[in-house]
């Protein structure tokens, strides 16, 4: 899958990225990095985040084009030592930085996603979800009272003839999930692939992640979920 991370640019940049981009960024394979501050340097702690998340659900071709505002060279270190971070953990990662010092330049940042070809978001039919799941189902988890992801995967463009063929729900009521992770274990048992909304819960064990055969997605909100997942489906 691809990916790419725009950060620090002031807000005409980021209307015009979702002018030209609206699709790439509806999946989230487009993430918009806010500044610090009004006139600052890129949020380094979004930055940080956003590229483990795409790293940890399986992105493995990442372009980050960072603003670097004037007597804000210090940044340049910091973006580079968490992509070294990064690389560490992930070595098969082909991690692009571009530094730009206009951040006000949407011409040049719409030019090197151009360049970069993020793909095209095709519409899911029912015979792509079945083709890549291979028979295999889907456990989908929330906390009680969140968006469900039958919901989400709706929005997202998911035909709903395949939410009882292909998936299953868990809906976790609120103060009763400290055995989440010990269920989550042993669901693998009769699940490939796992979904995963942490808001309200906790991130994902990697040994949780691992006994699932297939993926094993995580984000804040299903939505987030979904949206990688929806790549993964279309092989992006």
């Amino acid at each position: 899958m691809k990916a790419a991370l725009v950060a620090g640019f002031f807000e005409p940049v980021r209307s015009a990225l979702q002018g030209r981009f609206p699709k790439q960024i509806e999946v989230s394979s487009l993430i918009w990095i806010r500044q610090a501050g009004m006139g600052r340097e890129p949020n380094l702690g979004e930055f940080s985040s956003a590229l483990a998340r795409q790293l940890a659900n399986g992105v493995r071709e990442i372009l980050a084009i960072v603003a670097l505002l004037q007597d804000k060279e210090w940044v340049k270190v910091h973006v580079d030592r968490i992509v070294e971070e990064a690389k560490s953990r992930y070595q098969d990662a082909d991690i692009t930085v571009i530094f730009v010092q206009n951040a006000a330049g949407t011409e040049l940042v719409c030019e090197k996603l151009r360049e970069y070809a993020l793909p095209d978001v095709e519409q899911i039919t029912p015979e792509m979800v079945r083709t890549r799941l291979s028979g295999h189902k889907v456990l989908c988890v929330v906390l009680d009272c969140h968006t469900s992801f039958r919901e989400a995967l709706g929005r997202a463009g998911f035909p709903d003839c395949v939410w009882d063929e292909c998936f299953e729900e868990l809906t976790v009521p609120r103060g009763k999930n400290s055995n989440l992770m010990e269920v989550l274990h042993g669901k693998a048992d009769g699940f490939s692939h796992l979904l995963y909304a942490w808001t309200g819960l906790r991130t994902l064990p990697s040994k949780v992640k691992k006994r699932y055969s297939g993926t094993a997605l995580e984000g804040p909100t299903a939505a987030d979920v979904v949206n990688i997942f929806k790549r993964w489906v279309l092989g992006q």
